[in-house]
């Protein structure tokens, strides 16, 4: 039987302390050396040299029923910063943070740039976000960038609504700045997001309804990607047979029907103004206008059709939306709720993300923390 050397089984030993550290916020010597079934000496072998390397700190005296007080130890948050970037269709948000994914900076851009220029703007974005990382041991440990598209093996291999697929841009950032640099879905990055910081269900989904409508699939608390990485573009499933035309090549997909895109543009066009935001039709919605009352009534139908289709496909504990309409209107969820409650989908929760954009940011930070740690 094929042993592993004393440095593998280390190594995963101090994978093993990070993990479990990072899931309790804090925790003493004595409490992993039970909980990870360890040696006391092990556990402290490998602890003294990850607070030697920074990568964890003493934070002072834990509960103890007799003797003693034990020592609890946390991660080094700020012993390195991450840079996370969203290029959605109309904005570009960027934010350096600490490995605890505590914001220290952000950027907000209006994304008006084609295929040749954003580059530029991502360089200068993260340019002005680096002047602000403190003083500590490890400065930019990595850059996370989410698409709203298809990326396989890091590389842009689709994007419906803004034409990015020609550009290296891991391999632009990577040399620019001598860090990793990480390209994924924004679905994918918001349901590590969301499965990291506000609910570890074992099967959770983040649908996220922007420009398109993504699914982030975490199966057994292992994200799913798929062969090629474009599992989870819920927003191309057919839905009208020989329906609108959409840029993924077919006819009749979800997102042609349901995202917060179409729905503005739909709106905009009855009622003839091409700057619709969204803020401006919950404010039509709220007022009673006819028009976008009754693209609130498609709206709904189309979701409740895609949610009852995710339910019946995954079987998931509890279903994320992410979508700015549905967090400012939370009526809406509660009809959609009501059209979509039969005995089949009673089991599964929906609720709205309580971090929306930022979930996607923050999953870009476990990504790069999660590198950088080696676990």
């Amino acid at each position: 039987m094929q042993t592993g050397s004393k440095e593998l089984i280390r190594d995963i030993n101090t994978s093993l302390i990070l993990r479990q550290i990072l899931n309790e916020g804090s925790m003493s010597r004595a409490e992993l050396s039970k909980t990870l079934g360890l040696s006391k000496a092990t556990v402290s072998a490998i602890v003294q040299i990850l607070i030697e390397k920074k990568l964890l700190i003493e934070t002072g005296p834990g509960e103890s029923t007799s003797g003693r007080r034990p020592t609890k130890l946390s991660l080094y948050s700020s012993t390195g910063f991450i840079i996370s970037i969203d290029i959605d269709y109309t904005k570009i948000y960027c934010m350096l943070s600490n490995l605890s994914g505590e914001e220290v900076a952000s950027l907000n851009i209006k994304n008006i740039y084609d295929d040749k220029s954003i580059t530029n703007e991502i360089l200068t974005a993260v340019n002005k976000l680096s002047k602000d990382i403190p003083e500590c041991p490890y400065g930019l440990i990595g850059i996370s960038v989410a698409i709203h598209g298809i990326v396989h093996d890091n590389q842009i291999i689709f994007t419906p609504y803004y034409n990015f697929e020609k550009s290296d841009l891991s391999q632009t950032l990577s040399n620019e700045f001598e860090v990793p640099v990480f390209i994924n879905n924004e679905a994918n990055l918001s349901a590590i997001g969301e499965h990291t910081f506000c609910n570890n269900s074992k099967n959770l989904i983040s649908v996220s309804i922007h420009s398109g409508i993504g699914l982030g699939l975490i199966l057994n608390n292992e994200l799913y990607e798929g062969q090629f990485g474009s599992a989870g573009e819920f927003g191309h499933t057919i839905i009208v047979p020989r329906g609108r035309i959409c840029p993924c090549g077919n006819r009749g997909c979800i997102e042609q029907y349901a995202s917060e895109r179409i729905l503005l543009k739909t709106l905009g066009n009855q009622i003839g103004n091409d700057n619709i935001t969204i803020d401006d039709f919950v404010k039509m919605v709220e007022s009673g206008n006819e028009y976008a009352l009754h693209q609130l009534e498609d709206f709904k139908l189309y979701i409740s059709i895609g949610l009852n289709n995710i339910i019946k496909l995954y079987d998931p504990e509890l279903i994320i939306i992410n979508c700015d309409i549905l967090a400012a209107i939370p009526d809406a969820l509660e009809d959609i709720l009501n059209i979509i409650t039969t005995s089949g989908n009673k089991k599964c929760k929906i609720q709205i993300s309580t971090m929306l954009d930022k979930a996607i940011l923050l999953g870009g930070v476990v990504v790069v923390r999660n590198n950088f740690l080696d676990i």
